[in-house]
């Protein structure tokens, strides 16, 4: 199956800013796939097999969060600190998690995309996550 999509950029935004973040779920369920592509250029074309969050064990879920946002470690990533910070590279939190999944409760933090950064003992890993109420 094939879909597009085209969104016309207000003159005001500057698309050098500006990423395009898309999910395959469910309706209101889990989220499949993820992907945030930046948005200068006009047009991104992305084709790859579906994974589930579970499977890979690394993507943050539900995208996009509106009460709770789950990062899970996969199993190399023991005694690991993730550091989130949102747009404007203000800290938002930092815990060390030993294994499993970190759950965050995100009810009272402003709409926005956030940024995070997991750091143990076998490297790092950049990710991102939404929050919308």
């Amino acid at each position: 199956m094939s879909r597009s999509y085209a969104y016309t950029v207000p003159e005001e935004w500057d698309i050098a800013n500006c990423e395009v973040v898309a999910f395959v779920s469910e309706y209101q369920g889990e989220i499949y796939q993820a992907r945030s592509v930046i948005a200068d250029g006009g047009f991104t074309t992305a084709v790859s097999e579906l994974t589930s969050p579970t499977a890979t064990g690394t993507l943050p879920f539900p995208v996009p969060a509106s009460d709770r946002v789950l990062i899970p470690l996969s199993a190399d990533e023991n005694q690991a600190t993730i550091r989130i910070v949102d747009d404007l590279g203000h800290e938002v939190r930092r815990e060390r998690c030993s294994s499993g999944t970190l759950g965050l409760d995100v009810r009272a933090w402003p709409v926005g995309m956030y940024s995070f950064r997991v750091t143990s003992s076998n490297g790092l890993r950049n990710g991102r996550f939404a929050v919308l109420h």
